[in-house]
């Protein structure tokens, strides 16, 4: 009997302790402090430390370095993981270069912007709806998060990103088809943007703009976009020069070659120009197979007659705004 009663207090123990005992290491006193400031680590002493049972229901978590140039930081975000209730997190303005999100399954927003972080990875945060890694611009600030890639394949759900100044070289938003907000500013080495997710219509706002190495964004719906006379299209703040196709990888001639239709093709009189899009025709030239021009017109024209001509193959180049589009005829 006593063993018996010996064994349930034991089992009685263990449980309480297991319960109200189990902690989670914070090895950051900067973060800890922050967690005490805030009322959430219960003992209100630096130990390295927190009771699992005060964070694991948290839900919104702010933990911003206000004053960074002047205010100590966090660098390591160990046992976040704990904060498995977590719907929101903000920890902008701090020196952190790893983080850990993959036990925070109810994540909905995350503002990571100004940190060091040198990748980010957000798979596992399916509910995730807001998105926010812009960086300082160059020279503001020491803190520059510095990965070149994200992926965003997994977040069906994302609503609204916010990217500025950062490294990426591609962007593929073609799987977040809730996508309504996105803002992409500054990033020096972006070549490629897919936003073509099926739900272009409601995107906006949209704000893409400084990205030197930008010159075509792959979308829904290229012929409205470059019209840009309806909405949203006409809301969209983009950066000059950006043509929009259905197919970015095809390159910035073919995307703008495809917005013109010439025919009739053979022709033995008249040549129409047909501008699908209607780009800024600067002037079209004519050459022969030798490269030698045999017309131009330094205005813009939607026909040619060429029933002048001898019968042969030339080339015709239409000069745009956005580029040079040379296409092949055949006089008859």
């Amino acid at each position: 009997m006593y063993n018996q009663l010996t064994a349930l207090l034991f089992a009685c123990t263990f449980s309480w302790l297991h319960s109200h005992g189990q902690y989670t290491l914070v090895p950051d006193n900067i973060f800890e402090q922050r967690l005490i400031d805030q009322g959430i680590d219960s003992e209100g002493i630096l130990n390295g430390q927190v009771l699992t049972s005060d964070i694991e229901h948290i839900t919104s978590l702010d933990v911003v370095t206000q004053f960074p140039e002047f205010d100590p930081t966090i660098s390591d975000l160990t046992g976040i993981e704990d904060f498995t209730d977590l719907e929101y997190l903000n920890f902008g303005s701090n020196t952190i270069e790893q983080v850990d999100l993959s036990q925070n399954l109810n994540l909905i927003t995350l503002v990571c912007k100004f940190n060091n972080l040198t990748s980010l990875d957000v798979s596992n945060n399916l509910l995730l709806e807001v998105l926010d890694v812009v960086n300082c611009p160059e020279g503001t600030c020491e803190q520059q998060n510095v990965f070149t890639s994200i992926d965003l394949s997994a977040n069906a759900n994302l609503q609204s990103i916010a990217i500025g100044y950062n490294y990426f070289t591609e962007l593929d938003f073609s799987l977040n088809s809730e996508l309504i907000s996105a803002a992409v500013v500054g990033c020096p080495e972006l070549f490629s943007l897919n936003l073509k997710n099926g739900n272009n219509t409601n995107l906006f706002p949209l704000i893409v703009s400084n990205n030197p190495l930008l010159n075509c964004i792959t979308v829904d719906d290229p012929l409205a976009a470059n019209q840009g006379d309806t909405y949203p299209y006409d809301q969209w703040n983009i950066q000059e020069g950006i043509v929009f196709s259905e197919d970015c990888s095809l390159g910035i001639e073919e995307a703008i070659s495809a917005m013109f239709t010439i025919y009739p093709n053979p022709t033995s009189n008249l040549l129409t120009i047909q501008n699908t899009n209607e780009l800024e025709i600067e002037s079209v030239s004519l050459y022969d197979t030798l490269g030698r021009k045999v017309m131009e017109s330094n205005e813009s024209t939607e026909s040619i007659d060429v029933s002048n001509l001898t019968a042969g193959i030339y080339f015709i180049h239409i000069t745009t705004d956005r580029g040079i589009v040379t296409k092949k005829i055949i006089k008859k």
